[in-house]
């Protein structure tokens, strides 16, 4: 047994290097395939990972008038909390945006000198995530039906 794998071992080579032209040729079509198949994997997995991540941060976010009581926000951010469509409802605060902004943009001093010219441009809005994209029309609509939709400024 151990003569017979020799023996083809040995005139596997053999031919190999007596058809050198060929045996290449075969080896770089082979390796070639492989790596097609193996990066056709990898650039799935990485799309797949990039569209996972891109859905958890997409997000709708409801901007309220400057006028619209803090009360009547919670309110709104509790009512869309019930629906089983939405994933989180998070309320960010005219103060939160601003001081936000502020951290994001301390290094730009154009910035900073005209944001210190006016009060507070912010407006307290409510961030909305839900379980799958095709959801987000359905919220929009919902947003604009609903009974606070007349303290709603802009939905983005």
């Amino acid at each position: 047994m151990f003569a017979s794998f020799k023996r083809t071992i040995r005139l596997g080579w053999e031919h190999f290097f007596n058809h050198i032209g060929i045996s290449l040729a075969t080896c770089f079509t082979l390796t070639v395939a492989i790596l097609f198949i193996s990066s056709l994997f990898i650039i799935k997995g990485a799309a797949h990972h990039l569209i996972v991540v891109l859905q958890e941060k997409a997000d709708i976010t409801a901007y309220f008038k400057q006028e619209t009581p803090e009360e009547e926000i919670f309110k709104a951010k509790e009512e869309l909390a019930k629906n089983p469509e939405i994933k989180e409802v998070k309320y960010v605060s005219r103060e939160e945006a601003l001081k936000e902004f502020t951290n994001r943009h301390r290094d730009d001093p154009e910035i900073m000198n005209a944001l210190s010219l006016f009060e507070n441009p912010f407006r307290a809005h409510l961030n909305i995530n839900v379980f799958k994209a095709e959801q987000y029309p359905t919220v929009v609509n919902l947003l604009n039906n609903f009974s606070f939709s007349k303290d709603i400024e802009e939905i983005d």
